[in-house]
C-alpha cells in the first residue's frame, strides 16, 4: 500500500509538470548581463560585425543559432572571441533581435550580452555574480563595444 501511494503521488507530480510547464513557460535561461539598443537593422549589424572582424584580427565571431519564427520574429545567437594579448582570451555570447516598431522603416535592434568568459583563467559565466563577469563586461564595453558602435554609425 505504501508503494502504491508513492507511485500515485509520483504520477500526479509528473502529470502536473507536463500539464503546467507550457502554461507557465518555465525557462532555465538567465537575464542578459547587459542590453544595448541600436537604431539599425539586423543586416546592418551583421555587416558591422563582418567589418569589425576584418578591421581587427584579434576579433572573431560566428552566428551559432537562430530561434523564433517569421510570425513572432527571430533571435540570433553569436559567439564573439577576443584575443586581447597572447595570454588573454575572452569569449562573449550575444544575442540580438529586431524590435517591431510602429512604422515599418523604424529599425531598432536589441543586442544582449548573455555570457562572458575568460578562457585563459576559466572564469566568467552567465550571471553578474559569477567570478570575473563584471570585469569581463567592462573589457567588452571598453575594447569591443566602441568598435561595434563605430561600425554601426556608418
Amino acid at each position: 500500500m505504501k508503494y502504491l501511494k508513492i507511485f500515485l503521488i509520483s504520477i500526479g507530480i509528473l502529470f502536473s509538470i507536463i500539464l503546467f510547464y507550457p502554461i507557465l513557460q518555465i525557462s532555465s535561461t538567465f537575464e542578459p548581463l547587459q542590453e544595448y539598443n541600436y537604431s539599425i537593422s539586423k543586416l546592418n549589424l551583421e555587416k558591422s560585425l563582418r567589418s569589425l572582424r576584418l578591421s581587427d584580427s584579434r576579433i572573431e565571431y560566428q552566428i551559432t543559432d537562430t530561434t523564433g519564427s517569421k510570425e513572432n520574429g527571430y533571435k540570433y545567437y553569436v559567439t564573439l572571441l577576443f584575443k586581447k594579448s597572447n595570454i588573454q582570451n575572452y569569449e562573449y555570447n550575444l544575442n540580438y533581435e529586431e524590435q517591431t516598431g510602429l512604422w515599418k522603416n523604424s529599425n531598432t535592434l536589441k543586442l544582449n550580452l548573455v555570457g562572458a568568459f575568460d578562457k585563459s583563467k576559466n572564469t566568467g559565466g552567465y550571471q553578474k555574480n559569477d567570478e570575473d563577469v563584471l570585469k569581463l563586461i567592462e573589457i567588452f564595453e571598453i575594447d569591443i563595444l566602441p568598435k561595434i558602435n563605430k561600425q554601426t554609425s556608418y
